[in-house]
């Protein structure tokens, strides 16, 4: 049995390199440090994955999942939630639990 072939690609990414590491699989580097990667599914889906292998997303194209790799790399997140975007989803969050629960007992009296 033989190592996989190695195929590297060097593009203007912020100093990273992808390397192609099996089929479907695509890993990235940066100055010899593990950076992220890519790994394609049977239904042609690409799921990126920052340097803790933590999922970033799943993407369309493989330069779509391959810049989201990047930008972690470099450092672009998405900024924190303020106290008021974190309100509204603690309040979306409830409003949701109660029109849950209103549904439920409207069923349960329907059969009455």
């Amino acid at each position: 049995m033989s190592a996989p072939a190695i195929t590297s690609i060097f593009a203007p990414t912020g100093g990273v390199t992808w390397s192609t590491v099996d089929d479907g699989f695509h890993v990235a580097s940066r100055g010899g440090e593990f950076v992220g990667s890519v790994d394609v599914t049977a239904a042609g889906i690409h799921v990126a994955f920052d340097g803790r292998s933590t999922a970033l997303g799943r993407y369309a194209t493989l330069e779509a999942a391959q810049r989201a790799v990047v930008d972690v790399a470099r450092g672009v997140t998405w900024p924190e939630p303020t106290k008021a975007t974190r309100a509204v989803w603690s309040l979306a969050t409830a409003t949701g639990a109660v029109a849950v629960g209103l549904f439920v007992s409207a069923g349960a009296l329907a059969l009455f």
